[in-house]
C-alpha cells in the first residue's frame, strides 16, 4: 500500500501538466506585424506556460477544458492596481493566428493576433 502511494505521488510529480508542457499558442503575439515590432506596444501579448503578459496587465491561466486547437482558460488577472477573473477561449485557425474570445484585457470580446517573429 505504501509503495503504491509513493509511486502515485512520483508519477503525478513527474508527469508534465498542460501549463508546464509547451502549448502551440505560446510565444509573442501582436494585433498586426506593426504591433509586433512595437516592443512597448499595447497590442501585444506574451504567453509562456500559464502566464499571459500584456502591456500593463498579466494573467495566470488554469485549464478549464480543451480540444483540438481550442482551449478554455480560467484567468486570474491583475493590472493597474486591480484584480479580476475572466474565462477566455483560445483557438488557432492556423499556427500563425490566435483568436482570443472573451479577452480579459480588451475593450472588445474578440481579439485576433498574428504570431510575432522572434
Amino acid at each position: 500500500m505504501r509503495s503504491t502511494v509513493v509511486v502515485s505521488i512520483l508519477i503525478g510529480f513527474l508527469t508534465p501538466t498542460w501549463a508546464s508542457a509547451g502549448q502551440p499558442y505560446e510565444g509573442v503575439w501582436g494585433a498586426s506585424q506593426a504591433a509586433c515590432r512595437d516592443q512597448d506596444g499595447t497590442e501585444r501579448v506574451t504567453i509562456k506556460g500559464n502566464r499571459f503578459d500584456w502591456y500593463e496587465s498579466r494573467c495566470l491561466a488554469e485549464d478549464a477544458g480543451h480540444g483540438k486547437g481550442r482551449w478554455t482558460l480560467m484567468m486570474a488577472c491583475r493590472g493597474e492596481g486591480l484584480t479580476w477573473r475572466k474565462t477566455a477561449r483560445l483557438s488557432m485557425p492556423s499556427k500563425h493566428q490566435l483568436v482570443m474570445e472573451n479577452s480579459p484585457v480588451s475593450p472588445t470580446t474578440r481579439q485576433t493576433y498574428v504570431r510575432c517573429s522572434t
